[in-house]
């Protein structure tokens, strides 16, 4: 053979070994290399279910961890899902009380320094719609259950509350005990209760603008509260309460208007007469029932209300008038009528809005940044009459002695509020309230003039 095609045939053969050679280790590097791709993939696949995993217990852990807490509300207690929310709160009123004109019998009462509420409050909500609060007061010197009741928050329009708080009357008593504007609640709240167990429907409709509550209560004395009933007739109480302009921007959005009616039967006797004693906002006494006289029949309220909000100023208006049969004599039964009104006018001088509760201070008081708060100067003027008839009649029959019970009382004052911020704020009043009749003779009673100062801390 020719050596150079031997040359040629080899040399051919070499390469072909060499390359047959190369690809078979290419191809054992590529199995070696897919094998480790694989085994990374798994391990990668292993390391993001682990932290799946790892997101879910977190997730889960989060569920179950409660959250605490505080703010100018209170201290709050929730469930990561918040269908379970307890708040702890508080209210403190220390009061003074100075009465300038000392002569008996309005004004002789001594000038008092007094704790006027001291308040725990305990509320809540389980299961988003099941609410409860819970209030004790050991102020005055005396402990009183105040609220103490289960709500069932059925929708906005429908809520169902049971056992004991404000009944819907008076408008001015419905504000919160802790957004008063004056130290003293004004004259008609003479003729409305305090707290009474009841059960009542209410709520909002027409997108917030009609709100409504019916109830039925054990039915207390005037301008008291109680823990039990005295008798077997129950007290059926309606109001309503419009605000038609609400939802707007004119300057009718802070008017509202409503009306609230009560009827029971009240029954007492001659040694627990179950009648109120009438109070000046100095809470004193300036109308006493005759001893021996006590419910016995039919009670009646209407109630008509407003009030009025725009800009830093506002207004809050009502009358209550009352119808209740009374005995004193055997097998002698009278009407007695009551009625009272009053008129309170409020400014916010620092330009914050007037509303139903306190003014919310745009620069409040705070020990890293201390603004002036919020100043509010307030204007009040109420009356309060008993029907002629109360007095009519002899000694021994007569419902009211007009030598010691007036026919009428007219309040007048005048006040200043600084709001710190949402938790403090410190009051300044002075009610000065004039009387007809009252006095021996038929004279009128001295008129009461009374200072009064709070300083109240609440959360």
């Amino acid at each position: 053979m020719n050596p150079l095609r031997l040359r040629t045939v080899a040399g051919a053969l070499a390469a072909s070994f060499i390359m047959t050679s190369s690809y078979a280790l290419a191809e054992d590097d590529i199995s070696q290399l897919k094998q480790q791709v694989d085994e990374l993939d798994q391990k990668i696949r292993v390391l993001q279910r682990q932290r799946e995993l790892e997101k879910e217990a977190a997730e889960e852990k989060q569920k179950e961890t409660p959250t605490v807490s505080s703010g100018k509300d209170g201290f709050w207690i929730r469930s990561a899902d918040n269908a379970y929310q307890i708040r702890i709160g508080g209210i403190i009123q220390f009061d003074s009380h100075w009465y300038p004109d000392k002569t008996a019998p309005i004004g002789g009462t001594a000038d008092t320094l007094i704790l006027r509420k001291v308040r725990p409050v305990l509320e809540g909500v389980f299961l988003q719609n099941i609410g409860f609060r819970l209030m004790p007061d050991f102020g005055n010197g005396t402990t009183v259950l105040q609220d103490a009741y289960v709500e069932l928050k059925l929708d906005k329009a429908a809520n169902i509350r049971a056992g004991k708080f404000k009944p819907p009357i008076s408008l001015e008593r419905l504000v919160l005990d802790s957004e008063t504007e004056f130290v003293e609640r004004g004259l008609p709240t003479n003729l409305a209760p305090n707290r009474d167990i009841g059960i009542q429907l209410g709520g909002s409709v027409l997108a917030d603008t009609l709100s409504y509550q019916v109830g039925v209560f054990n039915g207390v004395t005037d301008n008291s509260t109680a823990d039990a009933d005295t008798n077997d007739a129950k007290d059926y109480l309606g109001r309503i309460f419009a605000e038609p302009f609400r939802n707007g921007s004119s300057w009718l959005s802070g008017l509202g208007i409503g009306i609230a009616y009560a009827y029971g039967v009240q029954q007492g006797t001659v040694t627990a007469s179950n009648l109120a004693t009438y109070k000046t906002v100095g809470q004193q006494n300036f109308f006493v029932f005759s001893t021996g006289a006590f419910a016995d029949g039919e009670r009646q309220k209407i109630a008509p209300q407003f009030y009025y909000y725009v800009g830093s100023f506002g207004l809050l208006g009502e009358y209550i008038g009352s119808r209740q049969k009374v005995t004193r004599a055997v097998n002698q039964k009278s009407e007695f009528d009551s009625k009272a009104w009053q008129v309170n006018g409020y400014w916010v001088v620092t330009g914050e809005d007037a509303s139903f509760r306190n003014p919310n201070p745009r620069r409040p008081y705070a020990g890293t940044n201390p603004g002036l708060g919020a100043v509010e100067l307030v204007v009040r003027y109420g009356v309060q009459t008993i029907d002629d008839s109360a007095f009519a009649g002899s000694a021994t029959t007569r419902l009211a002695d007009p030598n010691a019970s007036a026919r009428q009382a007219r309040d007048a004052g005048i006040g200043v509020n600084w709001y710190f911020n949402r938790n403090f704020k410190v009051q300044l009043n002075y009610d000065q309230t004039d009387f007809d009749g009252g006095g021996p003779g038929g004279t009128d009673l001295r008129s009461e003039k009374a200072i009064f100062t709070r300083i109240q801390a609440n959360f």
